[in-house]
Parts: C-alpha cells; structure tokens; sequence
C-alpha cells in the first residue's frame, strides 16, 4: 500500500502510476502441494464437475483445485457470517481426524 506521499508522488509520474497499477492489490496464494482426501458424495461431485466445467471461463477457475479452493472459502466466509459474528475462526489448527465418518 502506498504511503499518502509516495501515492502524491506517484500519480505525478505517469510510469511509476502505471507500474503501480500493474502490482496485484493482495498477492496469490500459493497452493499447497500436500493432496487433501476428502469423500464426497457421488452425486453432489457430478453436479460439482458440471458446474465447473459450464462456467470455468465466465468464473475465472485456473482449475478444478482453484474451483473447490473458492468452494472451500466461501463456505468458511458463510458459516463465519452465520455463527461467528462474520469472525475468522481461532483456535489450533490440527489435522482433523483420519478416515470416513461411520455414519452419516
């Protein structure tokens, strides 16, 4: 973020205001290379699929991974709204346990 005088002294040279409108205003994330198991239904994972491969373009996915990523976030932003007063969750973030549930 520019300082009040840096962002003065920007807009009055056309090439630093262009090279500051080229920086990303958060960087991306670098993906973790770790693979995650996850079981999902079979039905819910086509209609996953077809969705992502009808709107990938109109959506900006780079790929399925960034698709369930974006998935992922905005369930988090959701029950953050509903059941934490729109807070990010605290806590220890430990692996969660291993396996497949015993029932549903």
């Amino acid at each position: 973020m520019l300082l009040k005088e840096n962002r003065d002294a920007a807009t009055a040279d056309p090439a630093a205001e262009m090279l500051a409108a080229q920086q990303p205003a958060e960087p991306e994330k670098k993906p973790s290379n770790k693979p995650t198991t996850v079981y999902i239904a079979p039905d819910v994972l086509k209609e996953a699929r077809l969705a992502f491969k009808a709107t990938q373009s109109a959506e900006a996915d780079r790929n399925w991974s960034h698709f369930v990523e974006k998935a992922l976030a905005d369930a988090t932003q959701r029950r953050a709204a509903q059941h934490n007063d729109g807070n990010a969750f605290e806590g220890e973030d430990k692996p969660l346990p291993p396996g497949r549930p015993l029932a549903d």
